[in-house]
């Protein structure tokens, strides 16, 4: 068996943040160009060879809760990680590097298994894995985006896909969507200067009703618009200041602010705290000039198209 390459792209979500976690609530994410690749070899050992986690044909339990949990039933092998969704030296840009990760193995284990790599069924296992390694917690949009690709609306069914994992019931992709892209509207991204901790935000976060968000969320499965995008951002920023959770960073506010002066429609990408900052516009031009004024101040900033799911590469 010759080597066979397998790859998931990165994520970013434009809708959803908190109320994506209760039923009602949905998702909506972009996959994005940036990819993470795996290399399935045979070998008579399963082994996973990855610079940038540290692990040099460590065998398999490698102690990774998401890499250990997406090979559970794999057969021995040599898998090599390869990854650009992070940037070395900055901090993580919200890309679901995890999600990616975890697409990718459990479809290089199904091929090792000698089964055919159905993106469905893939997907259905790279959630029950991703969802155990984050002990059962989580919305799974992220999963689904990077598997799915494009722009992917995911609904939160009741009960929660988490707690369905947790029971081992199924299926857990069901409601899952892709739209399509609107014509004329054209999106880039500007990193923050920090990281942000989703675990720590969402935990802080617990006590504010996030219905506010959710309404946002929902409108812009009607169409997304500039105005929709709009207002789902001063909602979010709204229902931060009323809440004082902080999830406005002083240096996102002034992305915000520089975003708006330019006539961007800017939109957190996710928890907020850090990571990544959206920047929307009709006006392709507008778009790379603000992008060109990031990177001249040492911003990591990037034009973002949508990109397709989980799939076999050729070798």
């Amino acid at each position: 068996m010759s080597p066979r390459v397998f790859s998931a792209p990165g994520k970013l979500m434009i809708a959803g943040e908190y109320a994506a976690l209760r039923p009602g609530g949905v998702a909506l994410a972009l996959a994005v160009a940036r990819r993470l690749r795996v290399t399935l070899t045979p070998a008579p050992s399963l082994r996973v060879t990855s610079a940038l986690l540290g692990l040099d044909a460590a065998p398999w339990p490698t102690g990774d809760p998401f890499i250990d949990a997406a090979l559970v039933a794999c057969p021995p092998a040599h898998i090599e990680i390869s990854s650009s969704l992070s940037t070395p030296g900055a901090p993580k840009g919200g890309l679901g590097s995890s999600a990616a990760l975890v697409v990718a193995l459990v479809g290089a284990a199904h091929a090792r298994r000698g089964e055919a790599v159905d993106p469905l069924q893939v997907l259905e296992g790279a959630l029950a894995a991703h969802l155990k390694a984050q002990g059962f917690r989580g919305s799974g949009y992220d999963v689904l985006t990077c598997a799915l690709g494009g722009l992917v609306a995911s609904p939160c069914p009741d009960p929660p896909r988490a707690d369905r994992a947790r029971r081992g019931e199924g299926p857990l992709a069901q409601g899952a969507a892709r739209l399509p892209w609107p014509i004329g509207v054209y999106v880039g991204r500007v990193q923050s200067d920090q990281a942000a901790d989703t675990r720590a935000l969402i935990q802080r976060a617990k006590g504010a009703d996030p219905t506010p968000l959710a309404a946002a969320s929902a409108a812009l499965l009607d169409g997304l618009t500039l105005a929709r995008i709009d207002a789902a951002q001063r909602a979010f920023e709204a229902w931060d200041a009323a809440h004082r959770l902080g999830l406005m960073t002083p240096d996102l506010q002034a992305l915000c602010a520089s975003a708006r002066a330019a006539g961007l429609v800017p939109r957190v990408s996710g928890a907020g705290g850090g990571d990544s900052l959206l920047l929307f516009s009709h006006d392709e031009g507008a778009l790379a000039a603000l992008l060109d004024h990031y990177r001249a101040r040492g911003r990591a900033a990037e034009r973002l198209t949508p990109a397709p799911g989980f799939l076999e590469e050729p070798v």
